[in-house]
């Protein structure tokens, strides 16, 4: 099978020539010289716990019969972390033209909507399985932890706070995390989903709020403001602006330290107070629109 040139993008999900790596701030990804498996090394911000809940959830969806990578091997060794994954067959999903627009917010609806219909038996947390030094928590306080302690300064976080527990009614669902187009690869009928390191257990509107601002953010960044932002689409998931406001916030909190401070208060509050979908994503595209102005690096 020729492995090279424009069949390795169509034969295997992420792309890459043999022994290429992608370094990214937390994993460093790098093709096996056969270009059939992929070494995932994990960094930075907890690269243990994060293998083990990507582990744990690539062992669970594919017992409920998602398709995702297989895995081939794993280690730990001082603070490295590593899987080792078979390369997945098909191409990563596109958000380029309304037609794949379309298609890829079909296929996220139907991976949450299918993470929807799983029975939780847990509170929310990190990762698909609790570990034995979690303690139970409400979704208030899942999504506040994920936010760091200058975020606990600003004005706005005692509102953000608020909003945060409002959520503590949802039910509580199986996330991915880190939804977004290149996590979903299409093979023909088929579809894999990829890299599950950031998965967890919470409100549903967690998943609905990364489809959204990744859509918003990538859409900006890649210079396509001039084309209609799908937010009548968009709106379908059913995300506020206390979720969306939340998942900007977790945004410019791993950023750069300073990026935080160049979110515009009475924006922030405004993006708050939305209920509205629609109108909630109008408020994060125009939001996003003058963080990337202000230099905020995607």
């Amino acid at each position: 099978m020729n492995t090279t040139g424009a069949d390795s993008t169509r034969v295997y999900g992420w792309h890459g020539a043999p022994g290429a790596k992608s370094v990214k701030p937390l994993s460093i990804m790098q093709w096996s010289a056969d270009h059939t498996s992929i070494r995932k090394t994990y960094r930075g911000f907890e690269p243990q716990q994060r293998q083990q809940r990507e582990l744990a959830a690539l062992e669970m969806a594919a017992h409920w019969g998602l398709l995702v990578p297989e895995v081939l091997g794993s280690g730990i060794r001082g603070e490295i972390a590593w899987i080792i994954i078979r390369a997945v067959p098909g191409v990563p999903s596109v958000a380029r033209t309304d037609r794949n627009i379309e298609q890829y917010l079909n296929r996220a609806h139907a991976l949450t909507q299918r993470l929807g219909q799983l029975p939780v038996i847990l509170a929310s947390g990190p990762g698909w399985r609790r570990d034995e030094s979690e303690a139970p928590e409400g979704a208030g306080n899942y999504l506040l932890e994920q936010l760091s302690e200058r975020c606990v300064r600003r004005d706005w976080w005692a509102e953000l706070s608020i909003s945060m527990f409002q959520l503590e009614t949802e039910p509580t669902v199986y996330l991915h995390g880190d939804l977004k187009p290149e996590h979903l690869i299409v093979d023909g009928d088929d579809l894999y989903v990829v890299d599950w390191e950031a998965c967890g257990r919470g409100p549903a509107v967690c998943d609905y709020a990364d489809v959204v601002f990744h859509l918003i953010r990538d859409t900006l960044y890649d210079e396509a403001a001039h084309r209609q932002m799908p937010t009548g689409l968009l709106a379908g998931f059913g995300a506020s602006g206390p979720i969306l406001a939340w998942r900007l916030i977790r945004w410019l909190d791993r950023r750069r330290p300073q990026d935080i401070d160049l979110a515009p208060p009475p924006d922030v509050f405004d993006l708050l107070a939305e209920d509205d979908p629609v109108r909630a994503c109008e408020k994060l595209a125009r939001l996003v629109s003058v963080l990337q102005m202000a230099g905020v690096p995607r």
